[in-house]
């Protein structure tokens, strides 16, 4: 039975429509008015919308869905929009409005304010004014724009007028001040001055004080108003207090005057005296002197101070010099007298010390000396001259005799010094070397010393006596210690030498051999070295040091060469080894391992191979040198025999492999594909698989063998896996037939019938076709398809 079905679905086409709300608000559609021509390939059953009817709430566009059913009950569905319109622009109503500003000179309305019930048939969306802030610029009338939107987007319009007022009066702010009267006793003042930050929410037009000059009949406290108007007419006032003060002292002149003493040596003066035309911008209170009385301890200038003080208490002053006078000289007595100079050269006197009773008629203010200070260079009779001055700078001089003597001994200072004699043995010395800072009050004449020369005789401590003179001769004597050093060390002079050591391998030597004429300023007193004596231990060059000392024990040292000699080679004994390569194919030896036994008269210094390392292409009998050094340079030399062998198996690594079958069903393999990095320490020789060929038999896994052998006959074997695959499909081949239906209208075939000689390379396992029976249905061409699956499942198909 063939079943015929219908399963493709109606083909949707749907349109946009536009339509308008009618005079109820409402609107309705049919599927035809949004069906733009859907269709089906077996006729159309029914169309059906999701939305038919509308209302003002749907304004807009609204997405419906239409549904097509065909007649095999195949749905399909597809969306279009119907948009839905509204057109009636909204009603307008306003209302004037009177707004005041606020302290900031700020005022805001709302749209709420300005409407006065505007309507719209659907519904008011919002409400929206053209101005809504107003300031100061704004005072008096102003015309704004009410804007009604409805819900469907219509607009309307109506203006309204906001009248601005501004009834805020200025903040007055004032602050006290104090002025000062000037030089003419007055002073102004401003509104600004008064003024401490009025402030209006609109501007300030004016500020306006009541009172604004003042005098002297001012000062103190006066009361002032400050009236402030702003631009908009409002007006308000509030006081302040200006304080006038006269703070211009007076201005004072003075005059010096000169007056005698009376009879009673008093003398007094008043303050009209004393000022020379004093003033005040405002007028003088009183005129006051310090001081109006003098006696003769007054007698020259005196600094009087005249204070003026002005109706406001202001003060100044300034001072005058009154100069009172006296001439009578005073009286000079002097006396002559003998001063010593003292440890530094140095006397001084008073005037007290000459005068000898001086006076004056009133009272003595000094007594003065032209010389006070004497030195050595005033030793003997000088004059001096008394100068006698009273109170009143009257002035007297006499003269008188100092006799000054110099008594002091000389101070002498010795330093204890060490000689060092010189080459020649002798040192010389100066008194100035033994004075360390001897020294007197008026000066040294002469520095003697009772010992000057020395020599190896005087080596070690001698005193000396220093004695000094001054310029006035008086002297004095002080003892030194002066330590004579020989420090000068010997010369000392050497010889390199040759020595052979004895038979007992010993060798010794003195050291006048070593000595070729050493020498001392003051005598040599013995010679010493380091080494004497020498082993075979010392063969070839060594140091060895003299040191000399002289009588006074200086030494001095000089290194000089002894050459020990040793000429006897060392005595040579090998013996034959065999060494086996490593992985890596290498082998290292040493000395050590070929020496058996080698010896020296002395001691072996070194055992040298020619040849410590060997590789593959060493493998087999090597000869070696062993070379053996003795501590004195003496060298010997014999061969050896080294065998080299390779006994390392190769290291096998293989790979397991897929390998397909070919068209004739065959497949090969080499060594080389199945080895995987196979390695040796030397080298491979050779690569050996057990199996190499595979056929259809062989199709899966199949375990090989393979065999490593290296240039040095080792080997080793491991297995690997080859997968054996059959991938080619069969060659499928086809044929078209004719068949006949029979009685009952049925026809049968089989795959025999169509296949025209398929095949593959290991062998089909089956043939099948997608279709084998036919009805009167299927009168006409019929395609079917013959499937061929080969013994390895590979599938090929080709239809007839």
């Amino acid at each position: 039975v063939v079943t015929v079905e219908d399963n493709i679905a109606p083909i949707v086409i749907t349109q946009d429509i536009l339509i308008d709300l009618d005079d109820n608000g409402e609107a309705s559609i049919t599927a035809d008015q949004i069906d733009a021509g859907s269709s089906d390939n077996c006729g159309l059953e029914s169309l059906v919308l999701d939305i038919t009817d509308f209302t003002s709430a749907d304004v807009g566009e609204n997405t419906v869905t239409l549904t097509v059913t065909d007649t095999s009950g195949n749905v399909s569905s597809e969306t279009a929009i119907v948009t839905i319109g509204d057109d009636t622009v909204p009603t307008v109503l306003t209302q004037d409005i009177t707004v005041a500003l606020d302290e900031n000179g700020e005022a805001s309305i709302t749209a709420a304010e300005i409407d006065a019930g505007s309507t719209d048939n659907t519904g008011i969306e919002s409400l929206v004014l053209d101005v809504t802030e107003f300031d100061c610029s704004m005072i008096g009338e102003n015309t704004v724009t009410l804007t009604v939107t409805d819900t469907s987007g219509n607009e309307a319009t109506g203006t309204a007028i906001v009248t601005v007022e501004d009834n805020l009066a200025p903040t007055v702010l004032t602050q006290d001040i104090t002025v000062q009267l000037d030089a003419n006793g007055e002073v102004s003042v401003t509104a600004d001055q008064i003024d401490n930050g009025s402030t209006d929410n609109c501007g300030i037009e004016s500020l306006v004080l009541d009172v604004t000059e003042f005098d002297c009949s001012n000062v103190g406290a006066n009361t002032v108003t400050l009236t402030v108007t702003d631009v908009n007419g409002n007006e308000f006032s509030s006081s302040a207090v200006v304080t006038v003060e006269d703070n211009i002292a007076p201005a004072v002149i003075t005059q010096d005057i000169l007056i005698d003493l009376d009879g009673n040596g008093e003398a007094s003066i008043t303050a009209d005296q004393i000022d020379n035309g004093s003033s005040d911008n405002c007028g003088l209170e009183s005129l006051v002197l310090d001081i109006t009385d003098f006696t003769s301890a007054d007698v020259g200038e005196n600094t009087v101070t005249l204070t003026v003080t002005d109706t406001s208490g202001n003060v100044s002053t300034e001072t005058a010099i009154v100069s009172i006078g006296d001439n009578a000289a005073p009286t000079v007595l002097t006396q002559d007298i003998t001063v010593e100079l003292d440890e530094n050269g140095v006397a001084s006197i008073t005037a007290a010390e000459i005068d000898a009773g001086s006076t004056d008629n009133t009272e003595v203010e000094s007594l003065t000396l032209d010389v006070t200070t004497f030195d050595c260079s005033n030793v003997g009779v000088n004059t001096v001259t008394l100068t006698v001055t009273d109170v009143n700078g009257n002035e007297s001089s006499e003269t008188a005799t100092v006799t000054v003597e110099d008594n002091t001994e000389p101070t002498v200072v010795t330093q204890d010094i060490t000689l060092e004699l010189d080459e020649n043995g002798e040192a010389n010395i100066t008194a100035d070397q033994i004075d360390n800072g001897s020294s007197d009050n008026c000066g040294i004449e002469s520095l003697v010393l009772d010992t000057t020369d020395f020599d190896c005789s005087n080596v070690g401590a001698n005193t000396v006596t220093l004695t000094v003179t001054d310029v006035n001769g008086n002297e004095f004597s002080s003892a030194a210690v002066v330590t004579v050093e020989d420090n000068i060390a010997p010369i000392v002079i050497t010889q390199d030498i040759l020595v052979d050591l004895d038979d007992n391998g010993e060798a010794s030597i003195t050291a006048d051999q070593i000595d070729a004429g050493s020498s001392d300023n003051c005598g040599l007193e013995s010679l010493v070295l380091d080494i004497t004596d020498f082993t075979s231990a010392d063969v070839g060059e060594n140091t060895v040091t003299l040191t000399v000392t002289d009588v006074n024990g200086n030494v001095s040292t000089e290194t000089a060469i002894v050459t020990v000699g040793d000429n006897i080679p060392p005595v040579v004994i090998t013996q034959d080894i065999t060494v086996e390569l490593d992985e890596n194919g290498e082998a290292i030896i040493t000395a050590a391992e070929i020496d058996a036994g080698s010896t020296d008269n002395t001691e072996v210094e070194s055992l040298t191979l020619d040849v410590t390392t060997f590789d593959c292409s060493n493998v087999g009998v090597n000869t070696v040198t062993l070379t053996v050094t003795d501590v004195n340079g003496n060298e010997s030399s014999e061969t050896a025999t080294v065998t080299v062998e390779d006994n390392t198996e190769p290291t096998v690594v293989t790979q397991d492999i897929t390998l397909e079958l070919d068209e004739n069903g065959e497949v090969s393999v080499t060594a080389a594909e199945i080895d995987n990095g196979s390695t040796d320490n030397c080298s491979i020789e050779s690569l050996v698989l057990d199996v190499t060929e595979f056929d259809c038999s062989n199709v899966g896994a199949n375990t090989v063998t393979l065999t490593v052998t290296d240039v040095n006959g080792n080997e080793s074997s491991l297995t690997a896996i080859v997968t054996v695959e059959d991938n080619m499909a069969p060659a499928v081949i086809t044929q078209d037939i004719l068949i006949d239906l029979d009685d009952n209208g049925e026809a049968s075939i089989t795959a025999d019938q169509i296949d025209a000689g398929s095949s593959d390379n290991c062998g089909l396992e089956s043939l099948v076709l997608d279709i084998t029976d036919f009805t009167s249905a299927d009168v006409g061409e019929n395609t079917v398809t013959l499937t061929v699956t080969d013994t390895s499942g590979n599938v090929s198909t080709e239809t007839a």
